[in-house]
């Protein structure tokens, strides 16, 4: 009798503990018992669970459920995924696993659910993201093909070209280079954000004030509708830092400011130092006025995958702030922003210099 007893404590602490939703119902298919994560999943309490069929819980059509219904009768095991309907009228999409028990009292089955709606969402976030850096490749793949067979149709016709115009498409083969480098970078660097490795820093001695202008240089000599400044209250701002890394941050900062500012206007990046209780700090301000972000979505921003509601319209895979936020802390450094929907947004970059 007691170890019946203790067998029947085990049964109910794996029952009624489990994480998994679990319930048994008959040969028929009437519920007979269900566990407090399967009432916590469905909304359902034990009262109304118990008057119910277990198809009663499935958000398939009608068609599908009562072919694998007959199908578990038949085989008395079946596994998959479904969409568990809730009290509400929502479904949760659950991953599923129904296998016959043969009791002295008769054939019942034992359903066991589990939650898996973030895998599915991330999925479907995967599936998204990979579609889109997919095409972000294109683009800057299909600028270096275009100058390539320019140059090849040339050479084909005997064409002679002066050095600026071919310079100019030799330019324009390396800029989108290097445009898919550094996309590429940033997605090898946030998958190692994703599987919790650091960074390599590779650190030496690093003018960021230099670093700045010529970014900016570069960038205002190419968008003829943004007007694109650099201030720095510092001649120089030496630290020592991974210049390729802190180079890929500035410049998604500053290429977000343009492609954000549909409208063209002015884009500043400010540099000063800042001395601190903690030490000497340089910081750099990226503003812009364009589109702004709306407030529900500026707490994400730096989040991988994460695109505000209102840059639908705009290329981007939502990988380039969450990887400048990995390079920023990985040197020590902080990054955030600030913004205003419809009137622009500041980004701020605070990185330690060292103590002189």
């Amino acid at each position: 009798y007691r170890d019946a007893q203790a067998a029947e404590a085990r049964y109910r602490g794996l029952f009624e503990g489990t994480r998994d939703g679990i319930m048994l119902f008959e040969h028929g298919g009437m519920i007979v018992a269900a566990n407090p994560a399967l009432r916590a999943m469905s909304g359902f309490d034990l009262p109304r669970l118990l008057g119910m069929h277990a198809l009663d819980l499935t958000a398939d059509d009608i068609e599908t459920a009562e072919a694998q219904f007959a199908a578990l009768q038949a085989t008395g095991e079946w596994r998959g995924e479904s969409d568990l309907r809730c009290a509400d009228g929502s479904t949760l999409p659950v991953e599923a696993w129904v296998a016959a028990l043969d009791l002295p009292t008769g054939r019942t089955f034992v359903a066991s659910m589990r939650d898996v709606s973030e895998r599915r969402a991330f999925e479907q976030t995967q599936e998204i993201f990979l579609s889109t850096v997919a095409h972000d490749l294109k683009n800057p793949l299909a600028a270096v093909r275009g100058q390539a067979q320019l140059l090849q149709r040339r050479l084909d016709k005997g064409t002679a070209m002066t050095p600026e115009k071919l310079r100019s498409s030799i330019d324009g083969i390396d800029g989108g280079a290097q445009r898919m480098g550094l996309m590429i970078d940033d997605l090898v660097d946030v998958f190692r954000m994703r599987g919790n490795q650091p960074l390599a820093l590779h650190r030496q001695p690093v003018d960021l004030v230099d670093l700045v202008r010529r970014l900016v240089d570069e960038a205002d000599r190419v968008n003829e509708r943004h007007h694109v400044r650099a201030v720095s209250a510092e001649p120089t701002l030496v630290g020592s830092w991974d210049e390729p890394r802190l180079e890929r941050v500035i410049a998604n900062l500053l290429g977000n400011a343009i492609k954000y500012s549909p409208d063209g206007g002015d884009i500043t990046i400010s540099l000063r130092r800042e001395a601190q209780h903690d030490g000497s700090w340089a910081v750099v301000v990226v503003e812009d006025h364009g589109v702004g972000i709306p407030p529900a979505d500026l707490p994400f921003v730096f989040e991988r995958f994460r695109r505000a509601g209102n840059a639908r319209g705009f290329g981007g895979s939502g990988i380039g702030l969450a990887g400048a936020r990995l390079i920023v802390e990985a040197h020590g450094g902080t990054v955030g922003a600030e913004s205003i929907e419809g009137g622009g947004s500041t980004f701020t970059v605070r990185l330690p210099l060292a103590n002189t």
